[in-house]
């Protein structure tokens, strides 16, 4: 941290999660969450301890809640994208009075705190939350693919290809 020059403003906190949430005292602006993958109790339990720290305002990030399919074709990335993080954001964050102006980049899910939001606000969550499905459901296709034998994808290129023009 010293020599990356951020000494001064990261406090280094050597616990287990919880047990820091529960002596921390400062408010978060931005808190980054690198939820377990597939626990659902400890995802679940992380964003309960530390969101109530961030601000109205603040910005929650969550690590592997979807897949990032141009990572894992294009540069060989690993599957991201696990059960517990996705529980978590579908019943704690999508359609929450709490949270607004929720995205989805890369395999990070990302959401405004709230007092209250609007109707149009749960919206736009649960069609991100739709996004988030779709890219769910290409990485699957995606993986049924690469399993066929060669002359099955020149086959099926040739044919998608075609489609296009």
């Amino acid at each position: 941290m010293k020599n990356a020059g951020v000494d001064n403003v990261v406090e280094p906190l050597l616990k287990a999660s919880d047990e820091a949430a529960q002596i921390w005292k400062e408010p978060i602006e931005f808190l980054y969450l690198d939820v377990n993958y597939h626990d659902y109790e400890l995802s679940k339990n992380d964003l309960a301890d530390w969101s109530k720290h961030v601000i109205d305002g603040g910005t929650i990030a969550i690590h592997n809640t979807y897949p990032d399919l141009r990572a894992i074709i294009f540069e060989n990335q690993p599957l991201f994208g696990w059960p517990g993080p996705r529980r978590v954001l579908k019943e704690f964050v999508f359609g929450s009075k709490n949270f607004k102006n929720i995205g989805i980049v890369s395999n990070i899910t990302y959401a405004t705190k709230c007092n209250q939001n609007t109707f149009l606000d749960r919206l736009r969550g649960r069609l991100t939350q739709l996004k988030g499905f779709f890219s769910l459901f290409a990485l699957k296709i995606y993986l049924i693919l690469v399993q066929l034998p060669q002359p099955v994808k020149k086959f099926v290129k040739r044919l998608l290809f075609r489609a296009k023009n």
